[in-house]
């Protein structure tokens, strides 16, 4: 080591080598495979019989022509800046109540609270926004009907100008307790001010 420089050996090249091999495996061929086939004509059938003839750029001037395409892009991009926008500040606001000196006993109990949507599956938290969205028998509908909000039960995922916000919320609620954790553990690398 000279100069503060650091020189990887042969044998560190060698012991890195399956963990690159095993990247490039998994990463590296299904993206480029991926790539070959958007130059392709793909269809199921000229999968199974191994024709699937070259089109070039087709593809992708098909793609960037198709109004589709194009909703889809925007409904993406609503969903991550609302979802990020609401998740960061939530995530703020929380971690700065828990990392609060004259809040200890709630921040004890909020930190364990926080983790139950985090350990709830993907799968258990999309039946239990099912229920609370369904339209015939869902928990918001219930409640909103009890306390006089709405007259009849509504769709709420099934309708277009709430899907948005139905989605969002129920994402939110799932990946805030990740981010208070993050801001949280962040907070606590402050130092405090000396008093």
């Amino acid at each position: 080591m000279a100069g503060g420089e650091l020189r990887a050996g042969p044998l560190a090249l060698l012991m890195v080598l399956p963990a690159l091999v095993f990247l490039l495996a998994i990463i590296a061929y299904p993206v480029l495979y991926a790539l070959w086939l958007s130059l392709h004509e793909v269809t199921l059938g000229g999968l199974a019989k191994g024709q699937t003839p070259f089109v070039g750029l087709q593809n992708y001037a098909k793609l960037l022509r198709d109004a589709t395409f194009w909703r889809a892009m925007l409904n993406s991009a609503q969903f991550v800046s609302l979802s990020v926008a609401l998740e960061v500040t939530l995530g703020l606001t929380i971690a700065l109540i828990i990392n609060d000196r004259s809040a200890r006993f709630f921040a004890g109990v909020n930190k364990t609270l926080m983790l139950l949507p985090w350990a709830v599956p993907p799968i258990a938290n999309g039946l239990m926004w099912f229920y609370i969205y369904n339209p015939s028998f869902g928990y918001l509908n219930v409640i909103l009907y009890d306390l006089g909000i709405i007259n009849k039960f509504m769709q709420f995922a099934g309708n277009f100008r709430l899907a948005m916000i139905c989605v969002v919320v129920a994402f939110v609620w799932r990946v805030t307790p990740f981010s208070v954790l993050l801001l949280h553990a962040a907070l606590q690398g402050i130092p405090e001010p000396p008093r």
